[in-house]
């Protein structure tokens, strides 16, 4: 707005397709936060939520591709 260029900082995040199961991660799941993790771990069928100070800052799903779609867009990585 101003002029001044504001540099694009993507949301660095990756797949695998492994023994048939699709893993997606995105954001910062290692950083420090709260941990909360819906599904089956065993199954390989989860949703795993990283949260630091109400910010959800990483994702990891497995099985999950259109969850991970959605949760992707809301990460903040700031």
């Amino acid at each position: 707005m101003l002029g001044v260029p504001t540099p694009h900082t993507p949301v660095p995040w990756f797949w695998t397709h492994q023994y048939g199961t699709n893993i997606q991660a995105a954001g910062n799941p290692q950083g420090p936060g709260t941990l909360t993790v819906e599904g089956d771990l065993e199954a390989l069928d989860f949703t795993a939520l990283l949260h630091h100070e109400d910010r959800l800052t990483g994702v990891v799903c497995a099985g999950r591709a259109r969850e991970f779609k959605a949760l992707r867009t809301r990460l903040d990585t700031t």
